[in-house]
Order: structure tokens, then C-alpha cells, then sequence
């Protein structure tokens, strides 16, 4: 049913083809007997150089993870984590990314699909994965499910950035393959209650502050652990808030416009329209720490020089800039 339902969001769209019932499977290689003809039209990839070997050392990762995602998620695949300097002048922030490769063999036939698909294709009708669903979701998968008692670590690759709160400047910067002790899932809203509950307590903690109250000086320290969920998502956003700022500052644009996210039941063939998650707090959290997560592989690849694909936007020419400014505030009414 699975392979049914793939072939015709796929090949029924000129998308991509269904993945193979090997695959669906749990399988990293077809069977001896089968022909792998799927890919067979493109060129394959190079393999691995006999002397390069895989990463050996995971880094454990202590810190609270917080994964944010709409309720429809299919595929939980990145997540957030964040501590301040001991100076409080900085923050490090954490961005892990699922590590699938932990159960993909590299350069197996797989591997070689997952590098050509590149990534799941979401439609109105449904998804088009880049891996097996087995492989990429719920308990099980290589995905930054929420840990449970069995305190199984989820593996990721986390890049991590040290950033000055005030001038939102990356200071500093790694990358490493970790192992995540704890994980938490929240939706975006979820994640928005959370940090008002954080402004309410830290505004709670100024009114009294001076008073010495007990309960006001509790809702300071509940805000500021590092260890919290509240006081990770409160140190999140001021990093996000910084680093937007500089960006702004730099020339970036920001535009607010409406991205209408369609959904089509596949009973009735309803289409239901609700706007995107990126208007909410947490929403715009999520993007700075991706974009930001995005500056620390550019850099990591300028530095060593490695090549890497990219996505680029030119920049607009003064005569136009009006006239896109106006037409943004017309889509935006």
C-alpha cells in the first residue's frame, strides 16, 4: 500500500519515482536476484576513496533538545538546544539535524537513492520521502524523536555557533556528530504558550524583584535556567532577535507575506488552506537558527575549502526596489 500510494504521488506528478519495495522494506541493498533499474538512467556517484573512513567520535549532548514542528509533521528531522557563555555576554546555540547515515551504509544503493531524491517533496496531496518512512519516522528511525525511559540517545549532526547577544556576531563555531540524551517535541504552538509563560514570569521577576519575593525570584531563576524548556526557548529568541538584527542592518529583507499551506483529504479531495507557521514567535525562532546553522557550513566549506551546493538571491537593482516594495505591500493586503 505504501509503495502504491509513493508511485502515484510521484510518478503520478513527474516528481520522482516510487521507491522500491526493497527499500520500503528496511533494506539498504536490493535483493541478489532483483533488477535495480530505478536509477539506472543516471550517472552513479563516485565512491569513496579506500582511504577516507567514517567519523569515529560522537560528542554526547546533554542539553535540554527542543524539535519545533506543525501538527502534521511527518518527519521530525532537526532540532534546537541552547546555553549561555559563563560571561553572559554570549550564548552557544545548537542546531542538530537527524543523522540517518547511523543506519544507511555509505555509498550503498540506498544511499546512492537518498543522494539523488535529496529531499521529501511535500504536496497538498501528501509526501513524496526521500528515505523509506521505517527508516526516517517515529520510534525506531534515525528522525530526533522525543527520547523516552529507555533513554536511547538520537543521533545528529549538530552545528553550533557562539553568538554575541548584543550584536547577534558569530564568535565562534563547530561541528560535530552527536548523540542526544534528551528530546522534546513541541508544536509551534506549543512553543509560542511557552514563551509567554516566559514573559510572564520574567515580568512577574521585575515587578518584585526589588521586594524580595520568594515567587518572584523563582519565576527569575525558571527563566533563566539553561536547563529549562522556558528558559531555552527564551535564550533561543534572543539570539534569533540578535541575529536578525544584524542581518537587517547588513541589507537583509524580511518580507511578512501570507504562505498559504493547502492540504487536499484524500477522501473527499477537500482542499483546506491555512496559513504557514512561520508568522508564529517560535516560527520565526526556528528560521533565524536555521539561517543561522546555514552560516556555519558556509563558513566551515569557505574555510577548508570544501564545495558545497548553495541557494543565492540577487540582489535587487535600485530601480526596482521600489516597485517589489510596492508589490509586496499589495500581496501582503
Amino acid at each position: 500500500a505504501a509503495a502504491a500510494e509513493h508511485a502515484r504521488l510521484g510518478e503520478g506528478f513527474g516528481l520522482l519515482q516510487a521507491l522500491p519495495q526493497w527499500a520500503l522494506d528496511g533494506s539498504s541493498e536490493p535483493p541478489p536476484d532483483a533488477h535495480n533499474s530505478d536509477y539506472a538512467h543516471l550517472a552513479p556517484r563516485p565512491r569513496r576513496p579506500a582511504h577516507a573512513a567514517p567519523c569515529s567520535l560522537v560528542v554526547p549532548h546533554a542539553l535540554q533538545v527542543v524539535t519545533i514542528d506543525g501538527p502534521t509533521a511527518e518527519e521530525i528531522d532537526d532540532g534546537v538546544s541552547a546555553e549561555p557563555s559563563p560571561d553572559g555576554l554570549a550564548a552557544w546555540v545548537h542546531v542538530h539535524v537527524a543523522n540517518p547515515t547511523v543506519r544507511i551504509p555509505a555509498y550503498s544503493a540506498l544511499d546512492d537513492m537518498a543522494a539523488l531524491r535529496a529531499k521529501t517533496v511535500y504536496l497538498p496531496e501528501g509526501s513524496v520521502p526521500m528515505l523509506p518512512a521505517a527508516l526516517a519516522r517515529g520510534e525506531g528511525g534515525t528522525g530526533l524523536e522525543p527520547t523516552d525511559a529507555s533513554g536511547a540517545p538520537r543521533s545528529a549532526l549538530t552545528f553550533s555557533a557562539r553568538v554575541c547577544l548584543s550584536t547577534g556576531a558569530l564568535l565562534q563555531y563547530k561541528v560535530a556528530e552527536t548523540a542526544l540524551g534528551s528530546v522534546l517535541a513541541l508544536t509551534y504552538q506549543a512553543a509560542d504558550e511557552l514563551l509567554a509563560s516566559g514573559d510572564a514570569l520574567a515580568a512577574t521577576a521585575g515587578a518584585g524583584g526589588e521586594s524580595g519575593d520568594g515567587v518572584a525570584a523563582g519565576a527569575a531563576d525558571a527563566v533563566a535556567e539553561p536547563g529549562s524548556v522556558v528558559g531555552t526557548l527564551a535564550l533561543l529568541e534572543r539570539v534569533a532577535r540578535a541575529r536578525k538584527a544584524r542581518r537587517m542592518a547588513a541589507g537583509a529583507v524580511s518580507p511578512t507575506l501570507p504562505r498559504p499551506n493547502p492540504r487536499v483529504d484524500p477522501v473527499t479531495l477537500e482542499v483546506r488552506l491555512k496559513s504557514s507557521d512561520d508568522q508564529m514567535r517560535s516560527g520565526s525562532l526556528i528560521e533565524e537558527m536555521m539561517v543561522l546553522a546555514g552560516e556555519v557550513c558556509a563558513e566551515l566549506a569557505a574555510t577548508h575549502e570544501l564545495p558545497v551546493a548553495f541557494r543565492a538571491q540577487q540582489l535587487p537593482t535600485d530601480e526596482r526596489t521600489e516597485e517589489q516594495q510596492a508589490g509586496m505591500d499589495t500581496l501582503r493586503r
